[in-house]
Order: C-alpha cells, then structure tokens, then sequence
C-alpha cells in the first residue's frame, strides 16, 4: 500500500523525477549550481569570483537527518525529458509528421528565398508558420564557429552538401515564450516564466496545457539582471544544442494498445523563434532599451528623436538591421574584457551576447517578431474601440431622428 504522495505519484506515473530538476541560485551573484553540487559541497560559500554569497542553509530534522536547504532555486524542466514522455503519448507522432508526410520526399537542400518566392501563390494566404520561409530554408546539424581569419561567426553544418531540416524524418521546430507578472494582487513580488510550444503540431492543439512545456520559472522579488538570466537559461541551451545534432528517442507509432509500435529514433530539435512582449525580447536577445537614441528599435537602427518626423515611418526608407552585423557585434562585446569597454561598445552598437547567441541559426532581429498581442489586440484595437466608437457615442442608444453613426464616421479626419 502507498503510503507516501511521492510512492502514489510513481505508481500512477506522474512522477515529475526525471523531468524537472531544481537548480540553486547565489542570491548575490546569480551564479547557477546543479544540485549535485550542493549534494556534494564542501562549503556554502558561492564559488563565484568576489563573491561572499551563501547557497544553502544546514536544517537538522526531527529524525536527525541533516538536511541541505537552499536559500534561492530555480526549477528546470529538461526539454528533452519532456519530449520523449510526449513522443510516447497516442497520435503525437503521427500530428507532428503528416505536414512531412504530405510534402516532403526525402532528404533535400534548403531553398534559397529567391526559389521560395517564385513558387510563392500570392493569392494564397499563409497561415501557419509551416507556410513561411524560415520553415524550408533552415539547413540540419548546424554549428556556430568563429573564424579564426576574419573572426565573423558563422554557421556551418556538418553535412556535406547540407540537408534542409525540414527534410529530416523526426525533426522538431520550438517556440520559446517568455513573461514576468506579479503572482499575488499585493507588494512588488515579480515572477517570470518561460515555456516551450511544439510548432509541428496543428494549431489548434499547439497550445494546449498538455502540449506545452514550462521549462523555467525565474524566482523573485525582482526580474533577474542579464548575468542571472542567462545562467538559468544555460540548461535549456545545452539541451537545445544537443538536440540540433541528434538525439535518439524511443518514438510511439501506430494505434492504440498492442498494435503501438515503439521504435528508437534519432530526434532533432531547433529553436526557431521567441515569442514575448519588447522588454522581454530585449532582455534574452541582447538589444538596448527603448531610451536608447541610437538603438532603441530592435529591427531597425532609425534614431529615436527622429520618430517626431512623419517620413521616419515609412517602412521602405528604414535602415533595417543586418542579422550577421549583429551577431558579430554579440560575440565582439563578449571578448572584450573590461565592463567599462562592453558599455562602451553595448551604447554605440546595441548589442550584446546572451545565452542564446550560442544557438545556430539564431539572430536576435529576426527570431523575435513584433508581439501582436500587445501591439495589435491590446494596443491598436484597444485604441480603435475607445478613441473611434466609444468615445465619440457611435455604440450610444439613439432615436430615429438622430444622426446616421456612419455619417458621423465619414467625418472623422
């Protein structure tokens, strides 16, 4: 008989053990220790240069057992861990494969966006993040190096002619999402959280609770500065980097019951996009703040004085940022030595290097979209309700004699 939650949660397998693991965080520095170390530690003290924070608290139980108690954690979902549990759930593998299954013939090279656009129907409507061209032009088994001649980085694939990732038979597209909001109604207390969602299933199950991974919350009171966030942020990209060379999964296909078949299958993974409000992106992706004259705009480099000129708006004279330029500036700002000159060069650049710039294919400006939901549904739609109907009464009770609201409308400058 279970007589413990933790005996009933491995019986019933929802043992989460092998799932999330709880990092330790100094409450100083932010450095990150795997709770192996704190198992093991010879002393609390963190092992941070200048550093004089504490890790853990020593607890003696009431059985006598002495007991390690950290002073600051952070959870971690193993993103790999999650997708082999989903992978061996009924009908999973068969969502994520029929777009392959329907369009793809075997291995094949990635499409240059010259090719993409002559076989694009413009009067066809893109719908899914399948339909774009980030989803055919991305090569497999990539690996971003730093020439020793030029000292540009560059990502290079390990194939050779390189495949199209999309080609590869179990291949897997993420989107990280991330945010910060105050848990409770009271005080200043901030949380963040960051999930992964699988952008190879259907979009009406993609964002489903039980298709979603919450990989990461970053504990509070306060938002993590930049060194913090990107240690908490190391697990998820070791796992991500493995995943982009291959990683071998036991797969269910087939029906429910006996007929299932399960198989071993090397299981690729990549980080395609992330989705979050400005502040968020700037923050994981390495860009300035919106104060910043000369890099305030995360896709372009216009300058922010000039937005009160109305020919600043006009989309086709926008200097836009080059991807490559900025990833070369990242991994500038990270060799230089002193904090003074990654001031320097992060005020006159706009750039700096994150966690995420160890990623292949990765580039800050076009890995991270406009939010719609901030800028469209809460911003321009909540401007139009209020400013164009409510505002003026067009949705007011009226009589017969009245005047027509579209009349009203009609007027408006």
């Amino acid at each position: 008989m279970a007589l413990t939650i933790r005996t009933v949660e491995r019986r019933l397998g929802l043992d989460s053990g092998d799932l999330i693991i709880t990092y330790t965080l100094c409450p100083l520095c932010g450095h990150l220790y795997h709770p192996n170390y704190i198992a093991n530690a010879d002393s609390s003290a963190c092992q941070n240069n200048d550093c004089n924070g504490v890790l853990y608290d020593i607890n003696q139980l009431a059985s006598g057992e002495i007991k390690r108690v950290s002073r600051l954690t952070c959870p971690y979902a193993s993103i790999i861990a999650w997708l082999r549990r989903l992978l061996k759930q009924p009908g999973i593998c068969e969502l994520t494969q029929n777009e392959q299954a329907e369009g793809d013939q075997g291995f094949a090279q990635p499409i240059p966006p010259e090719q993409w656009v002559a076989e694009l129907n413009m009067d066809e409507p893109l719908v899914d993040i399948s339909d774009g061209h980030g989803w055919d032009s991305g090569a497999a088994r990539l690996e971003r190096v730093v020439d020793e001649q030029t000292g540009n980085v560059e990502d290079r694939s390990l194939e050779d002619p390189p495949i199209w990732f999309s080609s590869l038979p179990y291949r897997f597209s993420f989107t990280l999402s991330s945010d910060w909001f105050q848990p409770t109604r009271e005080g200043n207390y901030s949380v963040g959280a960051c999930y992964i969602s699988l952008n190879n299933l259907p979009r009406h199950l993609r964002f489903l609770r039980e298709n979603i991974c919450l990989i990461l919350v970053t504990p509070g009171p306060k938002e993590p500065n930049d060194y913090t966030l990107d240690q908490m942020l190391g697990p998820l990209i070791e796992e991500l980097l493995e995943l982009n060379q291959g990683v071998e999964m036991n797969v269910r296909q087939g029906g429910d019951g006996d007929a299932a078949i399960y198989e071993d299958q090397i299981v690729y993974g990549q980080l395609s996009q992330h989705i979050a409000d400005l502040i968020a992106c700037i923050k994981l992706g390495g860009a300035a703040g919106l104060r910043s004259e000369l890099n305030f705009c995360l896709y372009c480099r216009a300058r922010l004085s000039l937005l009160s000129v109305p020919a600043r708006y006009i989309r086709e004279d926008l200097p836009y940022r080059d991807p490559d330029e900025d990833l070369n500036n990242a991994y500038y700002w990270r060799s230089l030595e002193t904090s003074e000159e990654r001031r320097a060069f992060f005020e006159f650049s706009g750039n700096r290097f994150t966690a995420l710039h160890r990623l292949p294919g990765w580039h800050t400006s076009t890995c991270s979209p406009p939010d719609a939901m901030h800028l469209l549904y809460l911003g321009g739609m909540n401007w139009i309700l209020n400013k164009t109907l409510f505002q003026p009464g067009m949705l007011n009770k009226r009589l017969a004699t009245d005047e027509d609201p579209v009349n009203r409308f009609n007027r408006m400058p």
